[in-house]
């Protein structure tokens, strides 16, 4: 499950991984309810092993077998840094959660994984600038 911030944003993404062949179903608010409910169904029935969602959408989300939250963009509260991880953590089970966090946000994510008591188990700074096709 990736989790981003923007209704926005989660529509780009979706639309870049499905135009590189990835098949990801899609949460926010530019899908119509039943676009939604059809996408959540094929994210929980298997078809689809990726769900990209909004913290709204995500916040509604009961998920049992999700073992990794990809946290796209780092979230403003801690609330929303809980809610997110947290889908990792149903019934007592383990998982993971992978935060990209920008030079300029590491201050406010370090904030927010302390306040979460979160496990912080390495930060590794790009090496390289991505380029562009």
């Amino acid at each position: 499950m990736c989790i981003d911030f923007s209704s926005k944003s989660c529509h780009l993404l979706s639309l870049l991984l499905e135009e590189l062949d990835q098949e990801v179903a899609a949460l926010h608010s530019f899908k119509s309810q039943s676009l939604r409910l059809a996408a959540l169904h094929r994210f929980k029935s298997g078809q689809v092993v990726v769900l990209l969602a909004t913290d709204v959408a995500s916040r509604r989300l009961d998920i049992p077998t999700v073992d990794l939250v990809v946290n796209y963009d780092i979230p403003r509260y801690t609330r929303d840094y809980t809610y997110r991880v947290g889908h990792t953590a149903r019934a007592s089970k383990g998982g993971l959660a992978v935060s990209f966090v920008t030079e300029m946000c590491s201050q406010l994510y370090m904030s927010l994984a302390g306040q979460a008591s979160t496990w912080i188990f390495g930060i590794f700074p790009m090496t390289k600038k991505l380029s562009y096709r």
